[in-house]
């Protein structure tokens, strides 16, 4: 139990304006819960301009603080996907490109698109590399008359402490853990797993699979 060390952190912060320290039960916020990709307890997360961080060191009450008054310290430098590692989708151009994802930088529910999301590690290959690529080109001219078409990101899991701490809570099905690579489609910040994807082969499946998660098709 942390609830001593978590009290403690409330007093120490309890004469700062711009800092709150709170707490959501999950049992009775299930699904609030799951779409932060909490499924151990105790977590605790930082929420920076709406965005959430996981803090994954040890739990005692100065590490917590100092902690947070680092990504306090951080808040609106540098923004957007910047804060996420590339990992083998370095150099992407263009507006529909693969978007490097990361805790700190991923579609919530205020998120204007819609997502499909890769989560790999370092067992990815070439071929994933090319069939994301192309699947991004191909889900965009496929979707010309739509607003709001979808885009498609990626998140490393590997590159480094904090975005396997992401995975491993995104991974999460239960008591499980889903193995890598898997495919997420994301809307307004719920996420819905897409099982059985080949993720190294067959872009148009992918593309096909994205438009009726997003409706625009009745039918694969």
């Amino acid at each position: 139990m942390i609830e001593p060390q978590f009290n403690q952190l409330g007093a120490e912060f309890k004469d700062y304006n711009d800092i709150k320290i709170g707490h959501l039960e999950c049992d009775s916020n299930k699904k609030r819960c799951q779409n932060l990709g909490i499924n151990g307890y105790p977590t605790l997360k930082g929420f920076v301009s709406g965005r959430p961080q996981t803090f994954n060191g040890n739990p005692n009450t100065v590490a917590m603080q100092r902690w947070l008054l680092k990504i306090y310290a951080a808040r609106g430098s540098g923004g957007g996907s910047s804060k996420c590692r590339a990992g083998m989708f370095k150099g992407g151009k263009g507006t529909y490109s693969v978007v490097p994802l990361c805790e700190a930088h991923f579609p919530d529910e205020k998120a204007k698109n819609d997502w499909t999301v890769f989560f790999y590690d370092h067992s990815a290959t070439e071929k994933h590399r090319d069939t994301f690529n192309q699947f991004a080109e191909d889900l965009a001219d496929n979707e010309p008359g739509f607003d709001q078409p979808a885009r498609v990101g990626a998140v490393c899991c590997d590159c480094d402490d904090e975005h396997k701490a992401f995975c491993d809570g995104a991974l999460r099905q239960g008591d499980k853990s889903l193995p890598l690579p898997q495919v997420f489609f994301v809307s307004k910040g719920v996420r819905t797993h897409i099982p059985d994807v080949e993720t190294d082969k067959n872009p148009t499946a992918l593309v096909k699979i994205t438009e009726k998660m997003m409706g625009h098709k009745e039918e694969l």
